[in-house]
């Protein structure tokens, strides 16, 4: 059964692909990493709702395999609209705030300055270190790069080495 949704994720049909990444998403059956990774990696427009969808099921499968290509998507911005690329930049700060790896945390700290992700990274930094700079009604505090810039350049040893 699972392995046969593994397989639809190469079905040309973009409804039966969506729903497979969904699905396999909540089953979190770690076989499915790799085409997913493939899927989040394709870069072509047509597929960014699947490239979304991929970087949230990633982030329920929780394996660090993928916090290399979650980083690259939430980087996102070299696809024509940079608009069009938000959803997936929001999943993979998701994503990653999921699987909690500390090479995260730099590049979340960057997406402070995408207005379409910051809520979406400052959840992730937050849970991955418990820190808080700030009310969350305070959004100069609250979602300040500079502050997280600050305190990571004091932490980042202890949380690399503690990966």
């Amino acid at each position: 059964g699972r392995l046969f949704l593994i397989e639809i994720l190469k079905d040309e049909n973009s409804e039966a692909e969506l729903d497979t990444i969904k699905a396999l998403g909540k089953i979190k059956d770690i076989r499915a990493v790799d085409p997913l990774i493939s899927t989040l990696e394709d870069k072509n427009k047509h597929y960014d709702s699947r490239r979304e969808a991929a970087a949230l099921a990633l982030g329920n499968i929780k394996d660090i395999r993928a916090v290399a290509s979650l980083i690259d998507a939430l980087r996102d911005t070299d696809t024509e609209d940079r608009y069009l690329s938000q959803d997936v930049r929001k999943a993979a700060a998701r994503a990653l705030g999921e699987i909690k790896d500390s090479r995260a945390i730099e590049p979340l700290i960057t997406a402070l300055n995408d207005w379409w992700v910051s809520d979406y990274a400052i959840e992730s930094l937050i849970k991955m270190t418990g820190e808080v700079f700030g009310p969350r009604y305070n959004s100069y505090l609250y979602k300040n790069a500079e502050n997280w810039q600050k305190w990571w350049e004091q932490n980042k040893d202890e949380f690399l080495k503690n990966r």
